[in-house]
């Protein structure tokens, strides 16, 4: 079973990045304004939410929901700084790989900035 590290608008240190990515988990980066569109959109409402131990949080079916909306982002295809396309998915996979690579001085990384509309 694959584990995902899902990260808010949070400072990630550098050794718990490498961490997790020794780890084979694979990260994605979740900022705070891509999460409240969901609520804006109507995607998620306040029935998907409960106030619990001084905080909200999903609900079974907001997080399925949640997780929907995340499978399809990932399908979708994205443009990459260096000319080519592919799925956000794939694209996330490929820079982790790229990002090794540049670490081990094999090759020279791009990076790639998403904007989630």
């Amino acid at each position: 079973m694959r584990r995902v590290a899902v990260w808010g608008n949070v400072r990630l240190s550098t050794p718990a990045l490498v961490f997790l990515l020794r780890q084979g988990a694979p990260v994605f980066f979740l900022s705070l304004e891509g999460f409240l569109s969901a609520f804006r959109r109507g995607h998620l409402t306040p029935a998907h939410a409960e106030a619990r131990e001084g905080g909200v949080y999903l609900n079974e079916e907001g997080r399925r929901r949640l997780i929907e909306l995340l499978e399809g982002r990932f399908l979708e295809e994205v443009a990459h700084p260096l000319g080519f396309r592919k799925p956000l998915g794939e694209m996330i996979e490929l820079q982790a790989h790229r990002l090794k690579k540049a670490i081990l001085g094999k090759e020279a990384y791009t990076p790639c900035y998403l904007r989630i509309h």
